[in-house]
């Protein structure tokens, strides 16, 4: 059985893989200005932060980006193995609602 991608499939793997680049692009490419809210500090405020506090949060970044696109990209995969591709338009959105949850959740709970 061969299975041909549809559009929603292409426009899934490029969101996926923006998603990867960019927690990698963060973290590892040192683009601290990408992180909302950094790039409008002032300068002495940049100071305050150290170098430990700005690790922390490109890796917390980096993972929830990667996780993300992973879950997408397997969602994606899994779903036309088991041939039920009809469904995963719910999938997609059911796990960005659930992500953009747990992002949140963390986010707050990091404000304490």
């Amino acid at each position: 059985m061969q299975y041909c991608m549809n559009q929603f499939d292409i426009i899934t793997c490029i969101v996926s893989l923006f998603f990867i680049f960019f927690g990698a692009i963060v973290h590892y490419g040192k683009r601290y200005s990408l992180i909302a809210g950094y790039n409008t500090l002032s300068k002495e405020k940049k100071k305050t932060i150290t170098k430990n506090q700005l690790t922390k949060t490109t890796r917390w970044i980096r993972n929830m980006f990667c996780g993300m696109g992973c879950y997408l990209l397997i969602g994606m995969l899994a779903f036309h193995y088991l041939n039920i591709n009809k469904y995963f338009h719910h999938y997609v959105g059911l796990s960005l609602i659930i992500w953009g949850v747990i992002i949140c959740i963390i986010a707050f709970k990091s404000m304490k």
